[in-house]
């Protein structure tokens, strides 16, 4: 990295934990990832060099899966019977969600097809944004309006739960805390993992090679306890202030435009979202809060994180997110059609 991208990183990260700090303060859910998307957005609109590597978010995203693994245990297991139907509720939901959003951007926005079937996909934005690239859609489009949705939901997620269901929040993950050798066993075997899913192009790779290698480890007992408080946080902020940078050099007009089209598409994503859960509810009696977060149409990474910092199953909301991400991996090419 050359100089100038290091100041610009370190910068970043300290206005995240500036934010973080400041959400702590307020009692904010999920202060670490909320925080710091907050304030890193506030910086890059007020014309701060902000960027997070992306090595670093790597790091993050194995870190985070890590962590993730070690929640997992024999009755998460058990739980994969029920999960069939909980999927193809997602997956009706989902389809929902993207053809009546497509038809939204068109509508009232003015997006052309192409354009507004690329910025309708609650998922999979590295693809996306290639796939925009490719057919010659407006990118800048695309691009804010699926950063805008995540950050709301990002944002809004936490808050609603926490203020719904006041009971969110017991821990799940064990109360020992990983050794340095452990951490260290868990990270390397992370990282070859995590190489071999890039190169299979699995969805969120690095995130479900950390929370392979984790889960496998505990459930065999090879390794006990979850992740130094420090350094979940240290992720947390790297998560939140990756979203806040989605916004750097964006013009007042561009990003209101996409604040009411990504405004309108969470308003449809989340309706749907919590109407599928409700479905479930009534079909298997889950915890609705977990629903809520598994059925959520947010980052993959972003939504695990805040069902971790929740005190939920992670691995349950996980599996959740990995499907969606593999159903959009059948649709996406038909949302790049430009008829």
């Amino acid at each position: 990295m050359k100089k100038n991208e290091v100041l610009q990183t370190l910068q970043t990260l300290i206005i995240g934990f500036i934010g973080a700090a400041l959400f702590y303060r307020i009692g904010f859910p999920v202060p670490m990832l909320t925080g710091a998307a907050v304030a890193v957005t506030f910086a890059g609109l007020g014309g701060m060099k902000i960027q997070i590597p992306t090595y670093l978010r790597s790091v993050c995203f194995v870190i985070l899966g890590i962590g993730i693994g070690s929640s997992v245990t024999f009755d998460v297991i058990r739980a994969v019977v029920t999960w069939p139907i909980s999927f193809m509720i997602l997956t009706i939901s989902l389809i929902f969600t993207i053809f009546f959003c497509r038809w939204i951007l068109e509508r009232y926005f003015g997006f052309d097809r192409l354009t507004a079937g690329l910025a309708s996909a609650p998922g999979h934005l590295s693809f996306v944004l290639a796939l925009s690239e490719d057919k010659n859609a407006d990118v800048p489009k695309v691009a804010l309006v699926q950063s805008i949705r995540v950050l709301f939901l990002s944002l809004c997620v936490p808050f609603f739960l926490i203020t719904l269901f006041r009971d969110v929040g017991a821990v799940l993950t064990p109360e020992d805390r990983l050794s340095f050798l452990e951490l260290g066993l868990l990270t390397l075997g992370s990282v070859c993992l995590g190489w071999i899913f890039l190169k299979w192009r699995v969805p969120a790779a690095l995130l479900l090679s950390g929370m392979c290698v984790s889960s496998m480890t505990h459930l065999i007992e090879m390794t006990q306890g979850n992740l130094p408080d420090g350094l979940l946080y240290l992720a947390l902020v790297i998560m939140g202030s990756l979203i806040g940078t989605r916004f750097d050099g964006v013009s007042r007009k561009e990003l209101l435009l996409s604040l009411w089209a990504g405004l309108a598409l969470t308003m449809v994503g989340g309706i749907t979202a919590f109407l599928g859960a409700i479905c479930v509810l009534l079909l298997l009696g889950l915890d609705p809060p977990l629903l809520i977060v598994s059925f959520t149409p947010g980052g993959v990474e972003a939504m695990v994180a805040i069902a971790s910092e929740l005190g939920l199953s992670p691995a349950f909301v996980a599996g959740h997110h990995v499907w969606r991400l593999i159903v959009l991996g059948f649709l996406i090419p038909f949302l790049s059609r430009d008829r």
